[in-house]
């Protein structure tokens, strides 16, 4: 089993879990790993990411462009399955933020009366 990735060529890092939840998320009920060792695994792979991500040349265009993509133009909502505190959800044709969804099915956002 495979959970993470990292490409050999590329700057390309990948996981197939949430390594923030042991940091931010403490929804009664998940048996999350809230211990020193976790969060710092955690901060490490964000490190990491991060750090992969400042080798890029792509930058924005002006501050606002920047200030018109950050998430805080989007407001979270609780998540129907319950499996998260909170998500983002986005029309994938348009790429604008939904205010609701319907339903989580396998990993996917279903829109409302689905």
């Amino acid at each position: 089993f495979v959970s993470a990735v990292e490409g050999r060529t590329l700057p390309f890092l990948g996981t197939q879990f949430h390594p923030e939840k042991s940091a931010f998320e403490w929804s009664l009920g998940h048996s999350l790993a809230h211990t020193s060792e976790a969060v710092r695994v955690a901060q490490a792979l964000a490190d990491a990411f991060v750090g992969l991500a400042r080798l890029s040349s792509r930058r924005f265009s002006s501050e606002a462009a920047i200030n018109a993509a950050v998430i805080e133009n989007c407001s979270p909502m609780a998540d129907p399955s319950g499996r998260f505190e909170q998500l983002y959800a986005f029309d994938t044709a348009t790429g604008e933020c939904l205010s609701s969804v319907g339903h989580i099915t396998h990993g996917r956002v279903m829109p409302l009366g689905t």
